[in-house]
């Protein structure tokens, strides 16, 4: 086995997780080869087979991706890659079906009035949550205090053709990332909401800790990673007033280097899930 791992060399956050992912497979013996998604020839790109393994690291190398996969390449994926964009905001249809946990949405962009104003209505009134799609740490998610900032920001956004969409508004008593690898939650962190912001994710300097969390958030987590086709995701949920789980959202490809840093192993809990995998499907190509 071969573990292929996409990054784009732009992106400190993807050098540091293909670094990780590179260490813990040489601690396996693995061979590990990172490829740079917006540099590589794609006239000469290595050919997989099965029993390789592939992850992708970053948004930017979907493309390269899907042109790598062959069947019985282990990836995290329940099927071969998915076509398009992954963005937090699509799954967000699957987490619906699966009637898990989460905070009332309305998924679709809109500038109209009537709609905006039947939409408010619907999460519970001002203030709201409006997200737009593509942003991390917290970029793009803002509070919606009163209609009137609504429309402004519905005009400007549908102007610029940036997709969005609008939640309920939830006072919570903590907000926590769960790492999901597999079938098992194998970590969580807990963020604290930054002064005169509600954005637990985007403080300048985060400083999360280790958190043991109940069993029903570590199911909601497993249900939102395994509903939208993966078997890895990062995965933030807050708790309400009650201390009840809620699904923000997941993300894949995920941030997963601070665990590291505060004694949990998950890119080695990554790289073992794939050789698994990987040895599963190698025996099923040659059966």
């Amino acid at each position: 086995m071969t573990l292929y791992i996409l990054t784009t060399g732009f992106s400190a956050n993807t050098l540091e997780r293909a670094a990780l992912l590179e260490t813990a497979c040489q601690q396996r013996g693995i061979p590990c080869i990172i490829l740079e998604s917006t540099t590589v020839d794609r006239l000469a790109l290595p050919n997989m087979h099965p029993g390789d393994a592939l992850y992708n690291a970053t948004r930017e190398g979907l493309r390269l991706e899907e042109e790598l996969w062959r069947p019985g390449v282990a990836t995290f994926y329940t099927a071969g890659p998915p076509l398009g964009l992954q963005d937090t905001t699509r799954w967000l249809a699957a987490h619906s079906r699966a009637g898990l946990a989460q905070p009332r949405t309305v998924a679709h962009a809109t500038a109209d009035r009537a709609l905006l104003s039947r939409y408010a209505d619907y999460l519970g009134g001002y203030p709201l949550v409006l997200k737009t799609a593509g942003g991390t740490l917290g970029t793009g998610v803002m509070r919606v205090d009163s209609h009137a900032a609504l429309l402004s920001l519905a005009d400007y956004l549908m102007a610029t053709g940036a997709d969005f969409l609008l939640r309920e508004y939830m006072e919570s008593s903590g907000t926590a990332r769960l790492m999901v690898v597999g079938n098992e939650v194998v970590g969580a962190l807990e963020y604290d909401n930054p002064p005169a912001d509600f954005r637990s994710n985007a403080a300048p300097d985060l400083h999360p800790r280790l958190v043991s969390v109940s069993a029903a958030a570590e199911a909601l987590a497993v249900a939102a990673v395994h509903a939208a086709g993966v078997e890895l995701g990062g995965v933030d949920l807050l708790f309400d007033q009650q201390g009840r789980p809620q699904l923000l959202e997941m993300n894949i490809p995920c941030g997963f280097a601070t665990f590291p840093k505060l004694g949990i192993d998950v890119p080695g809990r990554m790289v073992e899930h794939l050789i698994q995998k990987a040895s599963l499907l190698l025996h099923d190509q040659s059966h």
